[in-house]
């Protein structure tokens, strides 16, 4: 996507590039009917939760990285 800036902090797109690969929450039914992109052609994903406050949710860390790593993203 090509975004230009205009005035007071706003943008507009100008054109949207083909989708290359996506992060991608699959079903989780054995079904598999549907598919729910998070993030079209990304290169990698850094994931970042609060140590203290909020208690960190381990189990959605997990979830992203199994995610990621199944769709070949680096992390």
């Amino acid at each position: 996507m090509l975004v230009t800036c205009q005035s007071e902090g706003a943008g507009a797109s100008r054109s949207i590039e083909p989708r290359s690969h996506a992060l991608v929450r699959l079903d989780p039914r054995p079904q598999g009917v549907y598919q729910q992109v998070i993030l079209a052609n990304p290169d990698q994903a850094v994931f970042v939760f609060a140590c203290a406050q909020p208690a960190p949710h381990m189990r959605m860390l997990d979830r992203f990285l199994v995610i990621a790593g199944r769709q070949g993203l680096r992390r």
